[in-house]
């Protein structure tokens, strides 16, 4: 089933209209649309574990990703050291705790049981899971504060080689769906990086030349397991640090977003085979680069963007801080046909770099808590194989539609909360205009410095005031400029000091809550058919102490999710992490709602 576009659902008559209003109690529960209580309840899920990960110090969790291959995407073969088949792998996800990778598995029999750990001398970011494409073994890209990429085997539970190349910490990880030796990598050093992990080391240099010096930005790239680099800063590149990139699911491309407020897709070249011994890297290689994407725009979002996903082959699900939007980019069919992967085309035009309109939003919906740098998670939509249909009979509530679930800070409540969207139901009726003006700031930028212009014009004319008077009063000192400005010295005569300095304060604050509207204005309306189903760990505070009655040594604080991971085909298990160490592991109930 392809993403609704609005094109392909056009609002439909008032009659067709109450008919499916009518019927929203014979659709499943994430197909309903529920504004009414904002979410509480409607959903199938129940908090089935909370745990308190061991370690000396208590940290955040930084990110939580579940093995991804089930059902029909398990990998061809089964390696000896998987017993019980892939069946086994389901549940099974992968945790980033400071310098340790952490595995675990949520089973019926037990929601959450940690399997194994590796000690890892970096402070972890990311992770992302892959299998070797000749020996099927599960393998785990991770990343973090050093700017090195550890490719780790998860059979032999061992690091098989380290990837260098970076400037700065690594944010995102993220592999190819249909090559998983084609891994991506965003950092803060503003570039994106595509790796061949089966590709060789740089050859040996002849006796008597020394190593390039320029690490970890030149020839210290790891031979030819670098085989792209998207640049950052010149006409077409991010210029701010690259929080995340999403693989297009069937074209050879990759969308990145950033905190320069900018989202860009960028055309790829074709990609290595894979090889089971790697080919030797020839003397003198070095990776593409590519200078320009054939979109970006920054007129999406006013804030930094810290997420970006595709729905399908032209339809995008992007994040700032506060605000999530669904957007089709309108380019895809200049740029890619309908059979080869390739671009038809890997050189752009201005007209799509420089700050692109060739997009249409679908909707926005402003979710209202403060998100930034807490990964969400996307389960996506899926059409069932038989075997899965008999599991979704079983099971009526597992899900088919996509479901992005995103971590909640609300004030009215200390308990950990997690956000449930079904971007499906983002109905086209009422959608947001095209942005048509072309911008060299960002929305925000411009808003911010006509604040200050504002607050700059006001705050002069109240010391404009507040020096006439005190001069008129004998306070200043300086003779020179008694004759000037007669006019505005006849003006303040007239209007007593005190009146003339309460107005001009009233004008303040009158102008202070313009500006407050403005912004409330700007984060946009909420779309009430995207009104999230929320997941509360109402337990937890019953647990906390429970356990401090034990005598066990806890966080005396409130707990934050700071990230999510959904696991796939089915959002059987969603599982939210967070500070202190601390694991929540939600179960998608059978019971009939």
């Amino acid at each position: 089933m392809s993403y609704p576009t609005p094109s392909s659902h056009a609002p439909s008559s008032p009659p067709i209209l109450m008919e499916a209003e009518s019927s929203q109690s014979k659709l499943k529960w994430y197909k309903k649309i529920n504004p009414k209580n904002l979410g509480r309840g409607g959903h199938p899920y129940t908090c089935q574990a909370i745990s308190f990960y061991d370690g000396p110090h208590p940290s955040r969790i930084e990110d939580v990703k579940f093995w991804p291959f089930v059902g029909p995407l398990v990998p061809w073969r089964t390696p000896t050291a998987i017993d019980k088949g892939w069946e086994s792998y389901e549940g099974t996800a992968a945790l980033c705790i400071n310098r340790k990778l952490v595995i675990g598995r949520c089973t019926d029999e037990d929601p959450w049981k940690v399997l194994w750990e590796l000690e890892i001398d970096d402070s972890l970011f990311t992770a992302a899971w892959t299998y070797h494409p000749f020996t099927c073994h599960p393998l785990l890209a991770v990343a973090g504060n050093k700017g090195l990429i550890h490719i780790i085997d998860a059979i032999s539970k061992k690091c098989i080689r380290v990837l260098k190349g970076h400037g700065g910490d690594i944010l995102c990880v993220t592999f190819h769906p249909l090559n998983p030796h084609i891994l991506a990598s965003t950092s803060y050093d503003k570039s994106t990086r595509i790796w061949n992990i089966l590709g060789s080391d740089t050859p040996k240099l002849p006796q008597g030349v020394l190593p390039n010096e320029n690490y970890p930005m030149g020839d210290a790239d790891q031979g030819n397991c670098l085989i792209t680099i998207l640049a950052g800063e010149g006409k077409g590149g991010h210029r701010g640090y690259v929080s995340w990139a999403a693989f297009h699911p069937t074209k050879n491309a990759i969308a990145t977003a950033g905190l320069d407020r900018q989202v860009k897709i960028w055309p790829l070249f074709e990609f290595p085979e894979p090889s089971f011994k790697p080919v030797p890297t020839p003397r003198g290689y070095r990776a593409k680069i590519i200078y320009v994407p054939m979109f970006s725009t920054s007129r999406l979002h006013f804030d930094f963007v810290d997420y970006i996903e595709w729905l399908d082959e032209h339809i995008l699900i992007t994040r700032q801080r506060q605000q999530v939007a669904i957007w089709q980019w309108l380019g895809f069919s200049r740029y890619f046909g309908s059979k080869d992967a390739s671009p038809l085309n890997m050189d752009s035009t201005s007209r799509d770099y420089d700050d692109s309109g060739s997009f249409l939003p679908i909707t926005i919906y402003s979710f209202g808590a403060d998100n930034w740098a807490m990964n969400p998670s996307l389960h996506r939509q899926f059409a069932p194989t038989t075997e899965e249909a008999e599991n979704l009979k079983q099971n009526e509530n597992l899900v088919t539609d996509p479901l992005m679930a995103l971590v909640a800070h609300r004030g009215d409540t200390h308990l950990p909360e997690l956000l449930l969207i079904n971007p499906l139901l983002a109905r086209d009726g009422d959608p947001p205009l095209p942005i048509m003006e072309k911008r060299f700031k960002t929305r925000r930028e411009d808003e911010i410095d006509e604040q200050k212009k504002t607050k700059l014009t006001l705050q002069q004319r109240r010391k404009q005031i507040y020096d006439k008077q005190r001069m008129l009063d004998g306070h200043n000192d300086n003779d020179d400029n008694d004759d000037d400005d007669d006019d505005d010295s006849s003006m303040i005569e007239e209007i007593p000091y005190e009146k003339a300095i309460y107005q001009i304060d009233k004008e303040i604050e009158e102008e202070n809550e313009n500006i407050e509207s403005r912004n409330e204005n700007m984060i946009g309306d909420r779309n009430k058919t995207l009104e999230p189903w929320r997941l509360i760990a109402s337990d937890f505070r019953s647990i906390n102490q429970s356990l401090a009655r034990r005598g066990r040594k806890i966080y005396k604080g409130n707990t934050n999710l700071c990230n999510v991971s959904i696991s796939p085909r089915g959002a059987k298990w969603i599982i939210g992490v967070g500070e202190p160490s601390t694991i929540f592991v939600w179960k998608n109930d059978s019971t009939p709602i």
